[in-house]
């Protein structure tokens, strides 16, 4: 069982105290105003005019870069989001829900289609499709094997969606997803299957460069095969809902060996085999704890090591981008230090992502509601001297903060304020008409990159949903 204190000598490589920054405050319409422009952005990225009803493009541009394709991946991620938005009680456009859901049954037909193409092509870790859903048979790095863990996941949520609203194609979209049958020949199915079996083969990286395990890879597999159990039971499938759990302990077992205590953080990839050889300090780490997370299990959210890591990402993009400077807005935040793709060429210097910037405040949202909803806050080596910065005052490991405590309400109401700031950095650099490129460049921040990506909008999306959530629930202290 993890323990704080197993990880003591690590003290101060993780948290060096700075002075508190002045943070300039979020502009709340600004905010709601991109919000509803992200939306709008990623519609329109769905379903495109000349491809098959269902398919989600990367971004809008056919060159320098060509990003329109449809990538597991970041579809994956793309109708999580759209998930999110969906069931949020407070997202009152009814028109858009319609919208969202009738995307959503073509989106499982789509997948169905690329699902049969890839098994006949190079098998279910195939990473990108054209539109028409034929897979990209030219050469690129993989197979990628997050891709159908995170698609898994994504159905047994539209499947449990579907079935809790009783949507009129749920007798027919049932069994189309799921089906107790071997050889599989439903989504989900299909899908945890190759995961259950082939999670302890090397793949390439959500980045597409490096051949390896990844910690991104193995948490979306360990997800979905949770996932895959519980739908398995619901379908009277107890004997895969076994070998699924089964798989995902081992996964678990096998994520600890990511956390360096050398280094101080997790590292993103073990085993690498072919690709860079660089510091494993990776912002996949962070997508992996947001995008995959099992509350109160390992590498959640509130995982202490998942912090540590953050907050050694945050200190080395400080150091390299330019923009970063500029310390009334949040760090910018890219891939990984040593990053030579700039949105064009890949021997170049790389900048910020909107997405991994947006990231880190969806993550401390995510961090303090897990703070709020406990009721307490437990020092430990890993946040101590962060929290005292943000609190002003002297912390003690192993000290426990709770709504009676000032240093309570001021570590969350900190933890809000510098969330806002990485919020503030992307307003800050996007475009006039809110359009969001894949990249700030670390110069100048101007939107660079692919126009439009649609993971950078999914990204904003489910941020500001976060937030919502924190000032519903913590309302009290972030007056």
């Amino acid at each position: 069982m993890f323990r704080v204190n197993v990880f003591a000598l690590v003290l101060f490589t993780v948290s060096a105290v700075l002075a508190k920054p002045n943070f300039k405050p979020i502009n709340s319409n600004e905010l709601e105003n991109q919000f509803q422009r992200s939306i709008y952005f990623l519609l329109k990225n769905t379903s495109p005019a000349d491809g098959v009803k269902g398919s989600v493009i990367a971004a809008p541009s056919k060159s320098h870069p060509d990003y329109y394709y449809h990538w597991v991946r970041d579809a994956a991620l793309v109708v999580d989001s759209l998930l999110n938005l969906y069931l949020d009680p407070c997202f009152k456009n009814q028109a858009v829900k319609t919208q969202i859901r009738a995307f959503l049954l073509d989106h499982v037909q789509f997948n169905s289609k690329i699902q049969i193409s890839s098994q006949s092509f190079k098998g279910l870790g195939e990473p990108k499709f054209w539109v028409t859903g034929l897979p990209f048979t030219g050469p690129w790095g993989r197979p990628q094997n997050d891709g159908p863990a995170l698609r898994a996941s994504t159905h047994a949520r539209i499947l449990d969606v579907a079935l809790r609203e009783k949507w009129p194609e749920v007798n027919q979209l049932a069994p189309f997803l799921y089906a107790a049958k071997i050889p599989a020949n439903s989504l989900i199915k299909r899908d945890t299957e190759f995961v259950a079996h082939h999670w302890r083969e090397p793949n390439f990286d959500l980045w597409e460069e490096v051949y390896g395990m990844h910690f991104y890879t193995l948490l979306a597999q360990r997800k979905s095969l949770l996932f895959g159990a519980s739908v398995a039971n619901a379908f009277k499938d107890q004997g895969a809902a076994q070998f699924y759990t089964t798989q995902a302990k081992q996964i678990g077992s096998t994520l600890e060996s990511f956390w360096s205590q050398g280094r101080g953080y997790i590292e993103a990839t073990k085993f690498v085999q072919r690709g860079r050889n660089k510091s494993q300090l990776d912002s996949a780490v962070l997508l992996g704890a947001l995008h995959s997370e099992i509350e109160d299990a390992h590498f959640s959210v509130a995982d202490p090591r998942v912090l540590a890591s953050f907050l050694r990402m945050k200190s080395a993009f400080a150091s390299i981008y330019t923009i970063n400077k500029n310390t009334a807005y949040g760090t910018a935040i890219g891939r990984y230090p040593e990053d030579t793709y700039d949105g064009y060429n890949t021997n170049s210097r790389g900048n910020p992502w909107v997405l991994s910037t947006a990231a880190g405040a969806e993550y401390l949202y995510r961090l303090l509601m897990n703070h709020l909803k406990k009721k307490q806050i437990q020092i430990n080596d890993f946040n101590r001297n962060y929290y005292a910065d943000l609190s002003g005052s002297q912390l003690k490991t192993g000290q426990v903060l709770t709504p009676m405590d000032r240093s309570y309400s001021l570590v969350i109401k900190g933890l809000f304020e510098e969330a806002d700031s990485y919020l503030t950095r992307v307003l800050f650099h996007r475009n006039a008409d809110g359009s969001l490129s894949e990249q700030m460049n670390r110069e100048n921040g101007y939107m660079q990159g692919a126009p439009n990506l649609t993971w950078s909008h999914a990204s904003i999306i489910t941020a500001k949903l976060r937030r919502d959530e924190a000032l519903s629930v913590g309302r009290a202290f972030l007056k």
